[in-house]
């Protein structure tokens, strides 16, 4: 017996809770009026912060003087503890301490009962901010614990989901997920909860009667709990999708060729930029066929253009039985189609425009009968811009229709005409008016010219790398100048406008060095300077930040 008291008496001690023992004091009616504090444990000295010797002894009309409904409800709490002998718990806020308690009071003997007193202020704290929070708005707001389960809703959340609270509450907010967002959204609570900060999603959720909702989340994680508000955009996103799908559509028609099917020839010059870096980054092969059909105005005067459409869809479907996944086949105007060949030298594009050719032939049409195509083939040289390449291609082709048609041409030599003809002139519509800039831009038209005039059959690299340096070095000075003037007057695409001036001039020095190393012939260079530098840059994308220009 005397080891039992002894253990009670330690638990008593060293308890975590703070625990009183309080002897009941009657009125002559028969209820309790107050209580007298026999013993109380260190933890309840602690609590309410004064010594045991002060606490003991004291009655609770003593010890809480303030008479308000905390100190009454108290006193009845007492009274029906004592008279039924159950125990009760409840909450009750202490103005003295400024702390919410949760009291357990239960029956020792006839006139002594126990109380065990918790400090629940910090979680009556965040119930008060969940309860202000879930009220701040007609947003869907939730309250969700770290392993993604739902603590509190609001109504509005009730409202768009279907479930009511008592059916969420507990429950896992990935129960509601559609399978395909599942992983996404543990990403984003991860992300949240390593980097502590905000993060904004859309998933999929499962309502009530079965349909999933698109539901944008914000989300942000505050102690042990996550902060939600979200909003249902099914409606939103239901349009996107659809504009999305119609967006796809009008893509695909901008890049298409109605009749036919194939490719059209914004497609092909699109296409084609990517198929030049990769060529040159990787001294790959890359060959162009253009083929016509064979006295086709005939066609069409003869039998219609209804016969006609038939024959050129007839055409394009036997061209593209011929060709490997990797080539792309277009229509580029009226009776032209253009093939491009990645990884193909001209030998294997003359070869592969033989086949078609000889299929060709060998179409019957029900009426127009035989139609024949003539075909130009070219390999494009490393550096060689897309204007001298389908150039050099066209004069294949008519190499091919002066040979009688029904045949296929290539074309080998690296230029067609004398570069040393070519002259660039500045005109004044060209003019900015900004004086640096169009000054700038002179100058550079003929620093190009003093190169294009030194080019010739017998040209050597040491004459023609001066003049060539001296272009690049002024190409830079106007890029970096150009760049300033843009920053200084807010011109809102400078950063895209000076990322082209970066790949110009890196495409530059590869053909610079490519023809230091004999890797490339003069002409790529001349096609660069004409097509990219001055028609492509100068005017397409510089006049576009002439109207920023005061």
């Amino acid at each position: 017996m005397q080891m039992k008291e002894e253990f009670f008496r330690m638990l008593f001690e060293k308890s975590p809770n703070a625990i009183a023992y309080q002897e009941l004091l009657w009125d002559e009616n028969g209820s309790v009026c107050d209580c007298a504090l026999l013993a109380v444990n260190p933890k309840f000295a602690e609590l309410f912060a004064a010594s045991r010797s002060e606490i003991e002894g004291m009655r609770f009309s003593e010890f809480y003087p303030i008479q308000d409904e905390k100190t009454e409800r108290y006193l009845v709490m007492l009274n029906e503890v004592a008279t039924s002998g159950e125990s009760v718990t409840f909450n009750m806020y202490v103005r003295a301490l400024k702390k919410w308690l949760r009291i357990s009071l239960f029956v020792l003997d006839k006139d002594c009962i126990a109380s065990i007193c918790t400090d629940i202020t910090r979680e009556v704290l965040q119930e008060q901010e969940m309860e202000g929070f879930l009220k701040a708005n007609l947003d869907m707001l939730c309250v969700i614990d770290t392993a993604g389960c739902f603590v509190k809703e609001n109504k509005e959340f009730e409202d768009v989901l279907g479930y009511r609270s008592e059916k969420l509450e507990g429950r896992s907010l990935f129960s509601l997920l559609h399978a395909d967002d599942r992983e996404m959204t543990e990403n984003m609570l991860l992300e949240m909860k390593t980097q502590q900060k905000s993060v904004r999603f859309i998933n999929r959720c499962r309502t009530k009667s079965g349909e999933y909702k698109y539901i944008e989340w914000h989300l942000q994680a505050i102690g042990q709990y996550i902060y939600a508000s979200a909003r249902d955009v099914s409606e939103t996103m239901c349009l996107n999708l659809k504009l999305q799908e119609s967006n796809e559509r009008l893509t695909k028609q901008a890049v298409t060729d109605k009749l036919t099917g194939l490719h059209n020839r914004y497609f092909l010059e699109e296409r084609l930029q990517e198929e030049f870096e990769r060529a040159d980054r990787y001294d790959e092969a890359l060959s162009m066929v253009l083929f016509d059909l064979d006295h086709f105005k005939k066609v069409n005067d003869t039998w219609g253009h209804l016969v006609g459409d038939d024959v050129l869809m007839q055409a394009a479907a036997t061209a593209r039985y011929f060709i490997r996944s990797s080539d792309f086949l277009a229509r580029i105007g009226g009776e032209e189609f253009a093939l491009v060949m990645p990884q193909t030298p001209l030998a294997g594009a003359v070869k592969a425009a033989e086949k078609i050719r000889s299929a060709l032939g060998q179409c019957i049409h029900p009426h127009a009968g035989q139609v024949t195509a003539s075909f130009g083939v070219a390999q494009r040289m490393k550096g060689e811009s897309f204007k001298n390449w389908y150039q050099r291609t066209d004069a294949a082709l008519y190499r091919a229709k002066n040979n009688g048609r029904n045949c296929v041409a290539s074309c080998s030599e690296p230029e067609l005409a004398p570069l040393a003809t070519i002259s660039l002139e500045w005109r004044s519509c060209w003019e900015s008016g900004w004086e640096e800039i169009d000054a700038q831009h002179r100058q550079m038209f003929e620093l190009a010219n003093v190169l294009l005039n030194a080019n010739g059959p017998d040209v050597s690299k040491e004459s023609l790398l001066p003049p060539l340096e001296r272009l690049l070095e002024h190409v830079r000075h106007h890029f970096s100048a150009e760049e300033k003037i843009l920053a200084k007057v807010n011109y809102p695409q400078a950063e895209e406008h000076g990322k082209l001036h970066h790949k110009l001039l890196a495409k530059a020095v590869r053909l610079k060095d490519g023809y230091v190393s004999e890797e490339i012939r003069p002409s790529a260079f001349f096609s660069f300077l004409v097509d990219d530098l001055v028609l492509e840059h100068l005017l397409k994308e510089d006049v576009k930040f002439f109207p920023y220009l005061p």
